[in-house]
């Protein structure tokens, strides 16, 4: 019996949010069995996830070890950051031509007041971020 859609989404949902809170760190082996006895799940939508996890490049199925936790370059995070830093430049230029409406620069204005406090805090903790502040 194959899984349905909305159980493959919600697995794969799941996993992604393993991998990137660190609950499965770089170069973890992900085992199909304890994982689908985890989340309540058969080993066959707990598989698909995985294929999906590997198509965004988040796992990489390793010979006779399964999937594994991919682990990330830090010239990827430099890329990441200058793809970014595109996207937010382009977004200004469209916002400058296009104008914004009253909510979009209300939550925009919280952002800047947001590093603000930020920055004069001084320091990161990492219990903060974790739930969303730092």
């Amino acid at each position: 019996m194959q899984p349905s859609e909305r159980q493959v989404e919600k697995v794969t949902l799941q996993l992604r949010q393993m991998i990137m809170s660190g609950e499965f760190a770089p170069g973890a082996r992900i085992a199909e069995i304890p994982l689908a006895q985890r989340l309540g799940v058969s080993r066959t939508p707990v598989r698909l996830a995985l294929g999906l996890l590997e198509q965004e490049s988040l796992v990489v199925s390793s010979p006779r070890r399964g999937f594994v936790v991919r682990e990330i370059t830090i010239s990827e995070i430099v890329d990441a950051f200058d793809v970014r830093g595109a996207l937010e430049a382009l977004a200004c230029q469209r916002a400058l031509e296009h104008g914004l409406d009253g909510a979009t620069r209300a939550a925009l204005m919280d952002c800047v007041a947001e590093g603000d406090r930020l920055l004069a805090k001084g320091h990161f903790d990492e219990a903060d971020a974790s739930s969303g502040r730092a």
